[in-house]
């Protein structure tokens, strides 16, 4: 259990960052020299709180080593490990700043990370998230997240759900998505993204929705898509050609 001088100054760096004192980048240096991170668990635990989401959480209690497990949102297994973030806005007043806040490498057991924000999220998608070796579900719609898809998000091999619709998000889909071989959803629609559709999509052979509508992806829909015989939706509606 954290010290009381720890728990002093873990909350006195909260204060700063709800304030904008603070930058993201330097959260973790300034956490760990005040010796406020030990054990993985207790890892998890500080990373949540500092991306200010679980502010109320533990603020109402006045009680910061509160079960995390406990938490809105956060489901754990039976070591206090999390396995599940699953934020609504509607549920959460707290749900804002930059996605690249939560720290991806202290969370090596999730499995599913759905952010609902009603556009109160932003930054990019950091290529960190490849850390998360386990994920199964990545859902990050209706945001303003920017930037484009890291091609490093090819790694996430055990994916089975990528949702990253009604963003901002920019560029070519990276041709390294077709490595997620147990993808059965990938919805990239309503961002900005341009080029071709990857060939290596037909790769995809679970796939059951693929939506890439309402961006600006040019050219043909690659034949070979037909080999998908999983495929129940396919929703274009760019400037593409059958």
């Amino acid at each position: 259990m954290a010290s009381a001088s720890s728990v002093s100054r873990l909350v006195v760096i909260l204060i700063l960052i709800n304030v904008g004192a603070i930058s993201d980048k330097t959260i973790f240096v300034i956490a760990s020299a005040a010796g406020l991170l030990s054990s993985p668990v207790q890892l998890e635990r500080e990373a949540l709180l500092i991306t200010g989401w679980w502010y109320d959480n533990w603020a109402t209690s006045g009680n910061y080593t509160s079960d995390h497990c406990k938490w809105t949102g956060i489901r754990c297994n039976s070591a206090g490990s999390v396995i599940r973030v699953s934020l609504l806005w509607y549920e959460n007043d707290n749900m804002k700043g930059e996605l690249g806040r939560f720290n991806f490498s202290c969370f090596p057991n999730l499995k599913s990370f759905k952010i609902h924000s009603n556009y109160l999220l932003s930054g990019s998608i950091p290529s960190e998230i490849t850390a998360l070796s386990m994920l199964q579900t990545l859902e990050l719609p209706s945001s303003r997240l920017t930037g484009i898809i890291p091609s490093e998000m090819g790694r996430l091999r055990n994916l089975v759900r990528l949702d990253l619709s009604d963003n901002y998000i920019g560029g070519y889909i990276p041709p390294t998505l077709g490595r997620l071989s147990k993808l059965k959803i990938l919805n990239l629609s309503s961002n900005f993204l341009v080029g071709n559709i990857p060939l290596t999509l037909c790769h995809l052979s679970k796939l059951k929705i693929l939506n890439l509508s309402s961006n600006s992806l040019v050219g043909n829909i690659p034949p070979t898509l037909g080999h998908l015989t999983q495929l129940t939706t396919l929703a274009m509606s760019n400037k593409v050609a059958i």
